[in-house]
Protein backbone atom coordinates (compact mmCIF):
# COMPACT_ATOMS: atom_id res chain seq x y z
CA UNK A 1 0.00 0.00 0.00
CA UNK A 2 3.13 2.27 0.65
CA UNK A 3 3.52 4.96 3.02
CA UNK A 4 0.51 6.76 1.66
CA UNK A 5 2.72 10.11 2.21
CA UNK A 6 6.33 10.47 0.44
CA UNK A 7 9.44 10.96 2.29
CA UNK A 8 9.84 14.49 0.79
CA UNK A 9 6.79 15.56 2.31
CA UNK A 10 7.02 13.69 5.93
CA UNK A 11 10.65 15.70 5.94
CA UNK A 12 9.30 19.12 4.74
CA UNK A 13 6.12 18.71 7.43
CA UNK A 14 8.77 17.66 9.82
CA UNK A 15 11.21 20.91 9.51
CA UNK A 16 8.16 23.50 9.45
CA UNK A 17 6.69 21.54 12.60
CA UNK A 18 8.93 19.65 14.97
CA UNK A 19 12.15 21.53 14.61
CA UNK A 20 11.08 24.73 15.68
CA UNK A 21 9.91 23.31 18.78
CA UNK A 22 12.81 21.12 19.37
CA UNK A 23 15.29 23.98 18.69
CA UNK A 24 12.95 26.45 20.94
CA UNK A 25 12.86 23.96 24.03
CA UNK A 26 17.13 24.02 23.25
CA UNK A 27 17.07 28.00 23.54
CA UNK A 28 15.31 28.00 26.39
CA UNK A 29 17.17 25.55 28.20
CA UNK A 30 20.22 27.98 27.61
CA UNK A 31 21.20 26.91 24.36
CA UNK A 32 23.49 29.71 23.15
CA UNK A 33 23.29 28.33 19.51
CA UNK A 34 19.81 27.68 19.32
CA UNK A 35 19.37 31.38 20.67
CA UNK A 36 20.65 32.89 17.74
CA UNK A 37 18.29 34.46 15.41
CA UNK A 38 19.01 35.31 11.92
CA UNK A 39 17.60 38.59 11.13
CA UNK A 40 13.85 40.20 10.83
CA UNK A 41 13.04 36.17 12.01
CA UNK A 42 10.60 35.39 14.55
CA UNK A 43 11.18 31.27 13.77
CA UNK A 44 13.91 29.43 16.14
CA UNK A 45 17.18 28.24 14.46
CA UNK A 46 16.97 24.76 13.70
CA UNK A 47 20.49 23.20 13.53
CA UNK A 48 20.16 21.03 10.45
CA UNK A 49 19.77 23.23 7.34
CA UNK A 50 16.60 21.96 4.87
CA UNK A 51 17.41 22.68 1.35
CA UNK A 52 14.60 22.11 -1.51
CA UNK A 53 13.95 23.16 -4.52
CA UNK A 54 11.59 23.84 -7.55
CA UNK A 55 11.73 22.47 -10.81
CA UNK A 56 10.09 25.00 -13.05
CA UNK A 57 11.09 24.14 -16.27
CA UNK A 58 8.73 21.62 -18.25
CA UNK A 59 9.74 19.91 -20.92
CA UNK A 60 6.67 17.53 -21.54
CA UNK A 61 3.37 19.94 -22.22
CA UNK A 62 2.38 22.99 -24.31
CA UNK A 63 2.09 26.39 -22.77
CA UNK A 64 -1.86 26.75 -22.68
CA UNK A 65 -2.01 23.09 -20.78
CA UNK A 66 0.60 24.54 -17.87
CA UNK A 67 -1.34 27.89 -17.72
CA UNK A 68 -4.15 26.38 -14.76
CA UNK A 69 -1.12 24.14 -12.94
CA UNK A 70 1.37 26.74 -12.69
CA UNK A 71 -1.19 28.70 -11.19
CA UNK A 72 -2.55 26.34 -8.49
CA UNK A 73 0.14 24.36 -7.74
CA UNK A 74 3.34 26.35 -8.82
CA UNK A 75 2.81 30.05 -7.58
CA UNK A 76 2.82 30.61 -11.85
CA UNK A 77 6.43 29.56 -12.04
CA UNK A 78 6.59 26.72 -15.00
CA UNK A 79 8.00 27.44 -18.21
CA UNK A 80 6.87 25.92 -21.14
CA UNK A 81 10.11 24.18 -22.68
CA UNK A 82 8.61 21.68 -25.09
CA UNK A 83 9.77 21.69 -28.85
CA UNK A 84 6.37 23.80 -30.27
CA UNK A 85 5.58 20.68 -33.52
CA UNK A 86 6.10 18.23 -29.94
CA UNK A 87 3.03 19.63 -28.58
CA UNK A 88 0.82 21.45 -30.91
CA UNK A 89 -2.69 20.44 -30.43
CA UNK A 90 -4.63 18.41 -33.41
CA UNK A 91 -6.57 20.38 -35.89
CA UNK A 92 -10.02 18.77 -34.40
CA UNK A 93 -13.16 20.54 -35.23
CA UNK A 94 -14.39 20.17 -31.49
CA UNK A 95 -11.73 22.13 -29.91
CA UNK A 96 -11.56 25.23 -32.70
CA UNK A 97 -12.18 28.23 -30.07
CA UNK A 98 -11.82 31.92 -31.17
CA UNK A 99 -8.01 32.97 -30.56
CA UNK A 100 -8.79 35.94 -28.88
CA UNK A 101 -10.11 33.79 -26.13
CA UNK A 102 -6.73 31.92 -25.55
CA UNK A 103 -5.10 34.99 -24.38
CA UNK A 104 -8.19 35.92 -22.01
CA UNK A 105 -8.58 34.80 -17.83
CA UNK A 106 -11.61 34.83 -16.61
CA UNK A 107 -11.69 37.41 -14.74
CA UNK A 108 -11.00 39.01 -18.03
CA UNK A 109 -13.45 37.22 -19.63
CA UNK A 110 -16.23 38.24 -16.79
CA UNK A 111 -15.50 42.07 -16.96
CA UNK A 112 -15.75 42.00 -20.93
CA UNK A 113 -18.55 39.58 -21.35
CA UNK A 114 -21.05 42.22 -19.95
CA UNK A 115 -20.26 44.81 -22.56
CA UNK A 116 -21.61 43.76 -26.01
CA UNK A 117 -18.90 43.51 -28.70
CA UNK A 118 -19.18 44.02 -32.23
CA UNK A 119 -17.61 41.40 -33.72
CA UNK A 120 -17.30 43.38 -37.09
CA UNK A 121 -14.63 45.39 -35.26
CA UNK A 122 -12.28 43.16 -34.37
CA UNK A 123 -11.02 40.64 -36.73
CA UNK A 124 -9.48 38.84 -34.32
CA UNK A 125 -12.63 37.05 -32.97
CA UNK A 126 -13.08 35.75 -36.60
CA UNK A 127 -9.77 33.59 -36.09
CA UNK A 128 -10.22 30.14 -35.15
CA UNK A 129 -7.45 27.84 -33.70
CA UNK A 130 -7.18 24.63 -31.78
CA UNK A 131 -7.73 24.90 -27.95
CA UNK A 132 -5.53 22.72 -25.70
CA UNK A 133 -8.31 21.89 -23.15
CA UNK A 134 -11.93 20.82 -23.77
CA UNK A 135 -14.32 20.21 -21.71
CA UNK A 136 -17.46 18.02 -22.84
CA UNK A 137 -20.77 17.95 -20.46
CA UNK A 138 -22.16 14.74 -19.95
CA UNK A 139 -25.89 14.06 -18.48
CA UNK A 140 -24.90 10.58 -17.41
CA UNK A 141 -25.87 8.11 -14.37
CA UNK A 142 -23.30 7.01 -12.21
CA UNK A 143 -23.77 3.24 -11.36
CA UNK A 144 -22.42 0.53 -8.79
CA UNK A 145 -22.32 -3.53 -9.10
CA UNK A 146 -24.10 -4.56 -5.38
CA UNK A 147 -22.06 -3.35 -2.53
CA UNK A 148 -18.91 -2.33 -4.86
CA UNK A 149 -16.78 0.58 -3.74
CA UNK A 150 -16.12 1.35 -7.70
CA UNK A 151 -18.58 3.39 -9.69
CA UNK A 152 -18.33 3.09 -13.71
CA UNK A 153 -21.16 5.97 -16.21
CA UNK A 154 -22.31 4.18 -19.16
CA UNK A 155 -23.04 7.49 -20.72
CA UNK A 156 -19.54 8.52 -20.34
CA UNK A 157 -17.87 5.30 -21.66
CA UNK A 158 -19.79 5.85 -25.00
CA UNK A 159 -19.10 9.68 -25.33
CA UNK A 160 -15.66 9.37 -24.54
CA UNK A 161 -15.18 6.75 -27.33
CA UNK A 162 -17.28 8.67 -30.06
CA UNK A 163 -15.02 11.51 -29.54
CA UNK A 164 -12.10 9.47 -29.70
CA UNK A 165 -13.55 7.80 -33.37
CA UNK A 166 -13.99 11.54 -34.24
CA UNK A 167 -10.45 12.65 -33.14
CA UNK A 168 -8.60 9.96 -34.95
CA UNK A 169 -10.49 11.08 -38.25
CA UNK A 170 -9.00 14.23 -38.38
CA UNK A 171 -6.21 14.79 -40.85
CA UNK A 172 -2.87 16.45 -40.70
CA UNK A 173 -2.51 20.30 -40.76
CA UNK A 174 -6.88 20.21 -40.86
CA UNK A 175 -6.79 18.99 -44.37
CA UNK A 176 -10.43 19.01 -45.34
CA UNK A 177 -12.27 16.69 -47.50
CA UNK A 178 -11.30 19.16 -50.63
CA UNK A 179 -7.61 18.52 -49.75
CA UNK A 180 -7.19 21.82 -48.42
CA UNK A 181 -5.19 23.02 -45.34
CA UNK A 182 -5.05 25.19 -42.75
CA UNK A 183 -1.26 26.95 -42.05
CA UNK A 184 -0.25 27.73 -38.53
CA UNK A 185 -3.79 26.66 -37.39
CA UNK A 186 -2.36 26.11 -33.99
CA UNK A 187 -1.14 29.56 -33.64
CA UNK A 188 2.50 28.60 -33.11
CA UNK A 189 3.63 28.50 -36.14
CA UNK A 190 3.93 25.27 -36.40
CA UNK A 191 1.66 22.13 -38.60
CA UNK A 192 0.10 19.61 -36.75
CA UNK A 193 0.34 15.53 -37.39
CA UNK A 194 -2.19 13.06 -37.84
CA UNK A 195 -3.64 11.78 -34.54
CA UNK A 196 -2.92 7.73 -34.20
CA UNK A 197 -3.98 5.47 -31.34
CA UNK A 198 -0.39 5.46 -29.58
CA UNK A 199 -1.06 9.50 -29.36
CA UNK A 200 -3.89 8.86 -27.08
CA UNK A 201 -4.23 7.96 -23.44
CA UNK A 202 -7.30 7.89 -21.34
CA UNK A 203 -7.84 8.42 -17.22
CA UNK A 204 -10.60 7.30 -15.29
CA UNK A 205 -11.12 7.64 -11.92
CA UNK A 206 -12.27 4.91 -10.94
CA UNK A 207 -11.59 1.22 -11.63
CA UNK A 208 -14.40 0.12 -12.87
CA UNK A 209 -14.50 2.94 -15.30
CA UNK A 210 -11.24 2.15 -16.74
CA UNK A 211 -12.64 -1.72 -17.60
CA UNK A 212 -15.92 -0.36 -19.44
CA UNK A 213 -14.07 1.93 -21.38
CA UNK A 214 -11.00 -0.67 -22.29
CA UNK A 215 -14.19 -3.34 -23.56
CA UNK A 216 -15.79 -0.60 -25.46
CA UNK A 217 -12.23 0.56 -27.30
CA UNK A 218 -11.76 -2.99 -27.81
CA UNK A 219 -14.97 -3.63 -29.27
CA UNK A 220 -14.34 -0.81 -32.03
CA UNK A 221 -11.12 -1.90 -33.26
CA UNK A 222 -8.71 0.68 -29.95
CA UNK A 223 -7.67 -1.68 -27.83
CA UNK A 224 -4.08 0.00 -28.44
CA UNK A 225 -5.17 2.93 -26.58
CA UNK A 226 -4.18 2.77 -23.16
CA UNK A 227 -6.14 2.85 -20.03
CA UNK A 228 -5.84 3.27 -16.51
CA UNK A 229 -6.30 5.41 -13.60
CA UNK A 230 -4.11 8.56 -12.36
CA UNK A 231 -2.27 5.90 -10.19
CA UNK A 232 -1.76 3.90 -13.67
CA UNK A 233 -0.16 7.85 -14.95
CA UNK A 234 2.26 8.55 -12.44
CA UNK A 235 4.98 9.72 -14.27
CA UNK A 236 3.50 9.01 -17.24
CA UNK A 237 2.78 10.95 -20.50
CA UNK A 238 0.61 10.83 -23.77
CA UNK A 239 0.50 13.66 -26.71
CA UNK A 240 -3.11 13.45 -26.09
CA UNK A 241 -5.41 12.65 -22.65
CA UNK A 242 -8.77 12.26 -21.69
CA UNK A 243 -10.32 11.93 -18.37
CA UNK A 244 -13.82 10.11 -17.23
CA UNK A 245 -14.76 11.66 -14.35
CA UNK A 246 -17.50 9.22 -13.62
CA UNK A 247 -19.58 10.87 -10.86
CA UNK A 248 -23.30 12.43 -11.51
CA UNK A 249 -24.56 12.42 -7.72
CA UNK A 250 -22.84 16.01 -5.83
CA UNK A 251 -23.70 13.72 -2.79
CA UNK A 252 -21.20 11.12 -3.49
CA UNK A 253 -18.05 13.35 -3.71
CA UNK A 254 -16.58 13.35 0.29
CA UNK A 255 -16.50 16.72 2.34
CA UNK A 256 -13.48 19.46 1.97
CA UNK A 257 -10.10 17.78 3.12
CA UNK A 258 -9.08 18.97 6.71
CA UNK A 259 -5.88 20.08 7.59
CA UNK A 260 -4.40 16.27 8.42
CA UNK A 261 -0.88 15.41 9.64
CA UNK A 262 1.68 13.07 7.41
CA UNK A 263 0.52 10.40 9.99
CA UNK A 264 -3.09 11.11 9.95
CA UNK A 265 -2.89 11.40 5.92
CA UNK A 266 -1.14 8.31 6.12
CA UNK A 267 -3.84 5.97 8.11
CA UNK A 268 -6.31 7.60 5.37
CA UNK A 269 -4.33 6.62 2.72
CA UNK A 270 -3.80 2.99 4.31
CA UNK A 271 -7.36 2.70 3.68
CA UNK A 272 -8.47 3.83 0.75
CA UNK A 273 -5.52 1.31 -0.75
CA UNK A 274 -7.96 -1.18 0.96
CA UNK A 275 -10.78 -0.37 -0.64
CA UNK A 276 -8.90 0.11 -4.05
CA UNK A 277 -7.69 -3.08 -3.58
CA UNK A 278 -10.69 -5.34 -2.45
CA UNK A 279 -9.42 -6.19 1.13
CA UNK A 280 -12.67 -4.05 2.44
CA UNK A 281 -16.23 -4.82 1.20
CA UNK A 282 -17.79 -2.21 2.84
CA UNK A 283 -16.30 1.52 2.62
CA UNK A 284 -18.05 2.76 5.26
CA UNK A 285 -16.09 0.40 7.79
CA UNK A 286 -12.69 1.90 6.63
CA UNK A 287 -14.08 5.73 6.52
CA UNK A 288 -16.39 6.70 8.08
CA UNK A 289 -14.18 6.67 11.72
CA UNK A 290 -11.02 7.94 10.32
CA UNK A 291 -9.25 11.02 11.40
CA UNK A 292 -10.98 13.15 8.19
CA UNK A 293 -14.73 10.99 8.18
CA UNK A 294 -14.15 11.21 4.43
CA UNK A 295 -16.03 8.62 1.81
CA UNK A 296 -13.60 8.87 -1.62
CA UNK A 297 -11.78 6.40 -2.70
CA UNK A 298 -8.60 7.96 -2.73
CA UNK A 299 -8.75 10.92 -5.56
CA UNK A 300 -11.47 13.66 -4.60
CA UNK A 301 -10.83 16.86 -3.07
CA UNK A 302 -6.42 15.27 -3.39
CA UNK A 303 -5.11 18.47 -4.77
CA UNK A 304 -2.21 16.17 -6.00
CA UNK A 305 -3.80 14.00 -7.76
CA UNK A 306 -5.87 16.21 -9.69
CA UNK A 307 -2.61 18.04 -10.57
CA UNK A 308 -1.15 14.35 -11.68
CA UNK A 309 -3.68 14.11 -13.94
CA UNK A 310 -4.26 17.01 -15.80
CA UNK A 311 -0.39 17.78 -16.49
CA UNK A 312 -0.01 14.38 -18.37
CA UNK A 313 -1.15 15.42 -21.67
CA UNK A 314 1.19 17.08 -24.41
CA UNK A 315 -0.66 18.92 -26.79
CA UNK A 316 -4.57 18.22 -25.69
CA UNK A 317 -6.16 17.61 -22.60
CA UNK A 318 -10.27 16.59 -23.29
CA UNK A 319 -12.57 16.46 -19.46
CA UNK A 320 -15.43 14.37 -20.00
CA UNK A 321 -18.40 14.77 -16.75
CA UNK A 322 -20.79 16.18 -14.92
CA UNK A 323 -20.30 19.75 -14.13
CA UNK A 324 -23.07 20.03 -11.52
CA UNK A 325 -20.59 17.43 -9.31
CA UNK A 326 -17.69 19.02 -10.05
CA UNK A 327 -18.30 22.27 -9.87
CA UNK A 328 -18.48 21.05 -5.64
CA UNK A 329 -14.58 20.33 -5.74
CA UNK A 330 -12.28 23.56 -5.53
CA UNK A 331 -9.73 22.12 -7.95
CA UNK A 332 -12.15 21.17 -11.02
CA UNK A 333 -13.97 24.01 -10.36
CA UNK A 334 -11.31 25.56 -11.59
CA UNK A 335 -10.73 23.39 -14.48
CA UNK A 336 -14.16 24.17 -15.49
CA UNK A 337 -13.58 27.94 -15.20
CA UNK A 338 -10.35 27.77 -17.16
CA UNK A 339 -12.30 25.89 -20.22
CA UNK A 340 -15.33 28.39 -19.76
CA UNK A 341 -13.54 31.56 -19.68
CA UNK A 342 -11.64 30.08 -23.02
CA UNK A 343 -14.82 29.07 -24.71
CA UNK A 344 -13.72 25.43 -24.72
CA UNK A 345 -16.73 24.43 -23.27
CA UNK A 346 -18.96 21.56 -25.27
CA UNK A 347 -22.24 19.47 -24.05
CA UNK A 348 -24.69 19.39 -21.29
CA UNK A 349 -24.78 21.70 -18.69
CA UNK A 350 -24.29 25.47 -21.00
CA UNK A 351 -26.43 26.87 -18.79
CA UNK A 352 -26.07 25.61 -15.41
CA UNK A 353 -22.40 26.64 -15.89
CA UNK A 354 -23.34 30.36 -16.89
CA UNK A 355 -25.48 30.48 -13.52
CA UNK A 356 -23.15 28.99 -10.87
CA UNK A 357 -20.48 29.80 -12.22
CA UNK A 358 -21.49 33.47 -12.66
CA UNK A 359 -20.48 33.73 -16.16
CA UNK A 360 -21.76 36.48 -17.74
CA UNK A 361 -21.82 35.26 -21.27
CA UNK A 362 -22.64 31.70 -22.61
CA UNK A 363 -19.77 29.87 -23.24
CA UNK A 364 -19.27 28.07 -26.98
CA UNK A 365 -20.83 25.00 -27.74
CA UNK A 366 -24.13 25.85 -25.29
CA UNK A 367 -26.88 23.25 -25.10
CA UNK A 368 -29.56 24.28 -22.95
CA UNK A 369 -31.57 21.26 -23.59
CA UNK A 370 -29.36 19.15 -21.63
CA UNK A 371 -28.44 21.28 -18.43
CA UNK A 372 -27.77 18.40 -15.91
CA UNK A 373 -31.12 17.54 -13.30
Amino acid sequence: AGLGVSLLDSWIHYWHSVLPQLAAAAAAAGDKQHRKQPPHSSAPVCPVALCYGMLVDNYRSHKRLLDLPSRLFYNGMLRACAPAAAVAPPHWSEIMVKAVEQEQDLEEYNNTAVTAVDNSTDDRLAELCPSSCLFVGVNGQQRQDGDAPSYYNPQEVLVLAELITSLLGTPADGAGSGGGSVADVSGDGVRQAAVSVQDIGVIATYRKQVQKIRLLLRERGLGAVRVGTVDDYQGQEERIIFISTTLTKPESLPPALLDLSPLQQQQHQAAVDSVQQGAIQNPSTAWGSGPSGLTDVGFWRNPKRFNVAITRAKALLVVVGSPRVLVADDNWRQLLQHCVARGAYRGAGSRFLHKLLRVNAAPAGETDSNTPT
